[in-house]
């Protein structure tokens, strides 16, 4: 190796040395047992290293902590070899802190890193000032892409003409240690560079408006009227909501304090809009807390968001006036918002759809209290409950491990009565190999435990339409037939039991048409894939003659995206015929925080927030309800016909071909939906009317 070439590089092996990392590296790719040396071997691979196994790489794992030892006093820099290939979801890191380990380890210096800053499709050196500290360092690294890629680590000193950011001054770190110091810098970073809205801005004033329901709050433009007067029509029917935001900016140098009067809070409830950190770094407006006492606290040069939820039960106050009045300390009024709500009477024979979003036990927001979270979940209208294979006693151990039964127990009397159960088998990942390619033995094992399994459910009074089995996720390609393999097995034993199945198709395998067709006569309930369920809608899905349903998703980080697209999901399931409609998922924690995206091996894609009580509903979570609600009225005119008049079916046409388009025009959705809604309320005054004379 090099030596010191004076005033730029030290030699490596004496100057630096990897000592471990947390979590380990698990990019197949590149991980070896080499990995520790590799990052000290003075190899640069060319672009892209994430294809040479000398490099180190990390694929959904953030923050990594790394530990290293470095010598000598002169004013040095450690530096990284990172590769960008966005194509590919490699990325720079966004934020690189280093700690001095020891009894009290305290921060040494942080960096900050704007990709924009640096050409993709290549290898880029970042390095961090580390001053004259030497010995056992953590390096806290915060990925910002799907993968991280690094091939080499060195030291340089500080004289090279690198603008760097000047050392923050040491500090000792928390007892929650170097890993949380280092988010709660991250977040820092991230709250502190969040543009506030594009407001029209009144010195020493606190102004009030109406944002649109659903967009992106961080970056809203609104225009405000001077009197802060505002009107609002809401047409709704029982069992369902709307919502309105509103807006508050106080751009005093004080804290104000805004008081809502007015409206009944038995149709009314009143929330503020709390923002999250997603783990792109966004700042999003999301979860929902309940305003206590009907007021609220602005900071100065500040704004705040308060979600308006209307319900349309209570007879007494539907059909009048109401208005909600916001003031400050002094009694000065800001602002006024009128609503008149209209009644739609569908109190009778409302078509539900099928809601299945795989809410699983384990997962944080539900798991605390999970029987009292499954009638919270029920109430928001899902009636389609996952069972994971950890809780399901299998044919290979069911007799066996009483610890799994009971589990199971507990699962099913907490759902029983709540909608369909789905009994999720992972196969044939969960079958012992021995059984893989031993079809009569594996058969023979199917007898016994679907008697065990059927008999277990009659007991708990679930009958064969009350639950199905769920034997392969996603099933794509050629899988399918093998689907149809362990289903025509289960049908030949027992035909009753029902088969689940959500086939997807993606750009490494297709699933086609004969593919479907393997498995037709098998599977008594289809979710497909949203956008593979709309392809195959007219040519297989609606003709099959079972019920079907479509699940779709967002791109992660969940948190990161705007509501809308979380109402899309039912809507596009609805506009292209299916019955059903579900997402993943409303949960999905890792086994983390779902408040924190920082503190997992993944962005979380829950969209409800962990608490002591029921989960915290978020803006995704509403929107996404919103949109099931209007899958069901929509669903209820169609085969009622009840208010189905020309004008109103033009509309539904009209709101469907808007839906059917790749890119929803929202502007003209929300123009024809408020089309509908006043002309069934119009239909239905109209009878009311006539039925009175």
């Amino acid at each position: 190796m090099l030596f010191l070439i004076s005033g730029c590089l030290y030699a490596t092996e004496e100057a630096i040395k990897v000592l471990g990392f947390e979590p380990q590296p698990n990019y197949k790719l590149t991980t070896n047992a080499s990995d520790i040396a590799d990052l000290t071997n003075d190899k640069l691979e060319s672009y892209p290293m994430w294809t040479k196994s000398s490099a180190v790489g990390w694929q959904a794992r953030t923050p990594v902590v790394m530990t290293i030892k470095v010598s000598g006093k002169q004013n040095k820099t450690v530096r990284f070899r990172f590769a960008k290939g966005l194509h590919a979801g490699v990325d720079l890191p966004r934020r690189i802190d280093v700690y001095m380990n020891g009894d009290v380890p305290h921060y040494i210096s942080g960096r900050e890193i704007d990709s924009k800053e640096y050409p993709d499709r290549s290898h880029q050196w970042i390095g961090v000032d580390i001053g004259d500290s030497e010995g056992e360092l953590s390096v806290v690294i915060h990925a910002r892409g799907a993968y991280m890629m690094i091939d080499e680590i060195n030291v340089h000193d500080t004289y090279e003409e690198i603008a760097y950011p000047a050392r923050p001054n040491e500090s000792t770190v928390s007892a929650d240690g170097v890993k949380q110091d280092s988010v709660r810098r991250l977040k820092e970073q991230v709250l502190s560079a969040s543009a506030l809205p594009e407001w029209h801005l009144v010195p020493e004033k606190l102004l009030i408006g109406l944002p649109e329901v659903y967009e992106d709050l961080s970056s809203q433009k609104t225009d405000y009227l001077t009197n802060g007067v505002f009107e609002r029509t809401l047409t709704g029917y029982p069992g369902s909501y709307e919502n309105i935001v509103v807006g508050l900016r106080n751009n005093t140098n004080h804290s104000e304090k805004v008081f809502i009067h007015g409206m009944d809070r038995s149709i009314l409830e009143i929330f503020e809009i709390m923002p999250v950190i997603a783990s792109n770094g966004k700042k999003a407006w999301d979860a929902l807390l309940p305003v206590k006492e009907s007021t609220i606290s602005i900071p100065p040069v500040s704004s705040a968001y308060l979600w308006l939820k209307v319900g349309f039960d209570n007879q007494e106050w539907l059909e009048k006036i109401h208005r909600l009045s916001f003031l400050l300390d002094s009694d000065e009024k800001i602002g006024e918002l009128t609503l008149t709500l209209e009644k739609l009477p569908l109190h009778k024979d409302i078509k539900w759809p099928d809601v299945n979003v795989w809410s699983y036990s384990h997962h944080v927001p539900v798991k605390k209290f999970f029987k009292r979270n499954v009638e919270w979940m029920h109430q928001q209208h899902i009636n389609v409950f996952v069972v994971h294979t950890s809780k399901i006693p299998t044919p290979f151990n069911y007799s066996l491990n009483k610890k799994i039964e009971s589990r199971f127990d507990a699962e099913i009397s907490a759902l029983r009565g709540k909608g369909k159960i789905l009994l999720y088998m992972s196969w044939p990942e969960w079958i012992p190999k021995k059984y893989r390619n031993d079809t009569p033995a594996f058969r023979q094992l199917l007898g016994p435990w679907l008697r065990y399994l059927t008999a277990f459910m009659k007991k708990r009074g679930l009958e064969y339409e009350d639950w199905a089995l769920y034997l392969i996720d996603e099933p794509k390609g050629n899988e399918l037939e093998l689907l149809a393999e362990f289903s025509s097995m289960i049908k030949s034993i027992d035909n009753e039991v029902q088969i689940y199945a959500n086939p997807i198709t993606t750009r490494s395998v297709s699933t086609w048409l004969s593919d479907l067709e393997y498995a037709r006569k098998y599977v008594d309930i289809w979710q497909p894939e949203q956008s593979f369920g709309r392809k195959y809608s007219q040519s297989f899905f609606s003709r099959v003659g079972r019920p079907w349903w479509t699940y779709s998703g967002v791109k992660s980080p969940a948190k990161a995206a705007s509501p809308s697209k979380y109402y899309a999901i039912p809507m596009r399931a609805w506009a292209a015929g299916a019955s059903g409609t579900g997402f993943w998922s409303l949960t999905e924690t890792n086994k983390s925080s779902a408040w924190d995206d920082f503190d997992g091996i993944k962005p979380d894609w829950a969209a409800v927030y962990e608490s002591d009580i029921i989960p915290v509903s978020s803006r995704r979570w509403e929107a996404f309800k919103d949109a099931v609600e209007d899958f069901a009225l929509y669903r209820t005119i169609q085969l009622s016909r009840d208010g189905s008049t020309n004008a109103v079916d033009a509309n539904l046409s009209a709101i469907r071909k808007i839906l059917d388009e790749p890119d929803i025009n929202w502007t003209m959705y929300w123009k024809k939906r408020r089309e509908l809604l006043g002309g069934l309320y119009l239909y239905h005054l109209e009878r009311k009317r006539t039925d009175h004379e």
